[in-house]
């Protein structure tokens, strides 16, 4: 089968290319309702993989933080992507001096997502001689405008995004009457402001380091491969899920169903399908994901087309 493109399938769905434009897969896959709870202690769990390896697991948070890998050799400390904004990368390093002390020598992207690189800025602070590797493919979408939603010029258009949602946050928590869900609010608009504020001050470090498809990085006590791959699996099971998701909105606007009817019907048609394959991790679970999904499909694919 010839690789998906987003394109593609809206296309086949019969939308307008206005919508297909506006909308991204990774708005869908990477974000976090602002009413859900996230985490206010450590942003990480780290989970010892095998000796000298740990997964980084991110807590959830208003703006998301993907996972990543820590992987100590005898010379320092190799990290694998470093989230959505410094604070989290140098939470992520205060966490690390419990098990090592050793300084960060290399730093991998693995692709050019903004929760994946923008926290690049402390490591380069803590070791100006760190390495950061990534494809040649990243470092090139990492610099050209209108890329998806990572790389330097999308820094400004989540500054210039950020107010209206700060504003929306504001509205919501007023509106919102349930205590719970309102205390999830004001923890959303704290963060939400503090992430504006880090982005104006965002000095971002570009790799400094390409590798081609495959490369063997010798260090110290330790063989690191990487590999330049593409999960197969994952993509054709969000590439399912993006299609049936459309699908339903476009089905539940033409019976004239209200968005809060879309939210609750269709959450519910989907869920044997798609929900124990997408709550396996503690980020963006499917009953708090699937709400907000079915609204940016209605707003920008529905009413668009």
């Amino acid at each position: 089968m010839a690789p998906w493109t987003r394109r593609q399938v809206l296309t086949q769905m019969g939308l307008a290319a206005a919508a297909v434009h506006t909308l991204d897969p990774h708005e869908i896959c990477c974000t976090m309702a602002a009413h859900a709870q996230t985490a206010d202690k450590d942003l990480f769990e780290l989970k010892k993989i095998g000796d000298g390896v740990y997964g980084a697991i991110a807590h959830p948070r208003y703006k998301t933080n993907c996972n990543g890998a820590v992987i100590l050799t005898d010379d320092g400390i190799v990290i694998v992507d470093t989230h959505s904004k410094p604070s989290a990368s140098k939470a992520l390093y205060t966490q690390i001096q419990e098990i090592s002390k050793k300084p960060v020598v290399k730093v991998i992207n693995t692709h050019f997502h903004w929760d994946h690189w923008q926290g690049n800025e402390s490591y380069a602070a803590l070791n100006p001689k760190v390495e950061i590797i990534t494809t040649e493919q990243t470092k090139k979408n990492l610099t050209t405008p209108d890329s998806g939603v990572g790389g330097v010029p999308f820094i400004e258009k989540q500054i210039a995004g950020m107010p209206a949602e700060i504003d929306k946050l504001k509205a919501d928590i007023q509106k919102e009457s349930d205590p719970a869900k309102k205390k999830n609010l004001e923890s959303s608009l704290q963060q939400a402001e503090a992430f504006l504020q880090e982005l104006k001050s965002m000095k971002p470090a570009l790799p400094t380091r390409t590798v081609a498809t495959t490369v063997t990085l010798k260090e110290n006590g330790r063989e690191i491969q990487l590999h330049d791959v593409r999960p197969k699996s994952q993509l054709a099971f969000f590439r399912g899920y993006f299609v049936d998701l459309i699908a339903a909105v476009k089905k539940a606007s033409a019976d004239k169903a209200t968005l809060a009817e879309m939210q609750t019907k269709i959450g519910d048609e989907l869920a044997s399908k798609y929900e124990a394959g997408m709550s396996k991790y503690p980020s963006g679970r499917y009953r708090d994901r699937i709400a907000q999904n079915v609204e940016i499909i209605h707003k920008k694919v529905v009413q668009k087309a």
